[in-house]
Formats: structure tokens, sequence, C-alpha cells
């Protein structure tokens, strides 16, 4: 089974240049020493952090955003 890392498709995938410029997304990070979830715009930037995902997803929600899964 390939690792699904290793395998190059040659596509490239731009959520801002999609047209998604009101969603975001989580991915696992620290900050400060602290483990929790990077709240990052479709352009990649971190907009927030929280140490809870539900409240990370309640506060996308809360700022007009929609959470999207980009796996």
């Amino acid at each position: 089974m390939e690792d699904r890392q290793s395998i190059d498709t040659g596509m490239e995938f731009d959520l801002e240049n999609w047209g998604l410029q009101h969603v975001a997304y989580l991915r696992r990070a620290e900050v400060d020493g602290v483990r929790g979830f990077a709240i990052c715009s479709a352009s990649g930037q971190m907009i927030g952090f929280s140490v809870n995902r539900n409240q990370a997803i309640g506060a996308i929600v809360q700022n007009d955003l929609e959470p999207v899964s980009v796996h």
C-alpha cells in the first residue's frame, strides 16, 4: 500500500483561489507548548486556535465561516 503523502498527482489544490474565501478548516497544532486545533483560512493562514475541537468549530461558525474537511 502506498503512503498518501508520497503520491504525486501533479495537481495543486488551492482553496482560496477556488472561490472559497468563506471557509475555514482545522488542523492539529501546538502554540506556546499547548496542543490543540489551529483554525485556518482557505489560504492556510492560522486565524484562531482552540484546545477543544468542538469550540474551534463553534468559533468558525460564529464568525460566519463554513467549516470544511480537507482530507
